[in-house]
């Protein structure tokens, strides 16, 4: 699996919109799931808006109002009913952030199982897609899968991988989300 093959699979598990909404956990996010943690955030995330209306590039208190009003927007939506709720769209820098995300995510990957490079690519994409939903301290919270994996990783039996695999299961997630990574570290065999 390449990195433009993840890429691919993030943008099904996360969805991809260029207007602010609230994810499944209630948080303010935009793009590929990218989390925006306040309004301040948003201002400063490298992402460029416009106002949908005057055609005309957002100013701070734009972006602010917009942030406040999906926060304050109920919860449990479909994302793509947060348009309504919002004046603004991201016009550059998604692919940037993305990518900057992308890169912390296997940099917390990489620290949670310090023999990282040595796995199989899909079970290294399977962690990558870990740290990237849960943040490297989620990740860190999965003491069981980092055990399996380490037994996964000496044994190469197809039997350890299955345990680690299992051992990957997140809450609040989709269930297909879940299934697709059980699957890729189940192949490290």
């Amino acid at each position: 699996m390449t990195e433009a093959d993840y890429i691919a699979k993030l943008k099904d598990f996360e969805g991809e919109l260029d207007f602010m909404y609230l994810d499944s956990t209630g948080h303010v996010t935009i793009g590929v799931g990218i989390l925006l943690a306040n309004a301040g955030a948003a201002k400063t995330a490298g992402i460029t808006f416009k106002n949908r209306k005057t055609n005309k590039a957002a100013t701070p208190a734009e972006i602010e109002a917009d942030f406040n009003a999906v926060k304050a927007a109920p919860k449990g939506m479909t994302e793509s009913k947060y348009e309504k709720f919002t004046q603004l769209v991201a016009t550059g820098g998604l692919d940037a952030r993305l990518k900057k995300e992308l890169s912390q995510a296997k940099a917390d990957a990489k620290s949670y199982f310090p023999d990282f490079d040595k796995l199989p690519d899909t079970v290294q994409w399977a962690l990558v897609d870990m740290a990237f939903n849960l943040g490297g301290t989620g990740l860190k919270n999965f003491v069981k899968l980092k055990a399996a994996l380490e037994k996964a990783l000496q044994s190469k039996a197809k039997d350890d991988w299955e345990a680690a695999a299992t051992e990957s299961r997140r809450k609040d997630i989709q269930s297909s989300r879940n299934d697709a990574i059980h699957t890729w570290i189940a192949q490290g065999c």
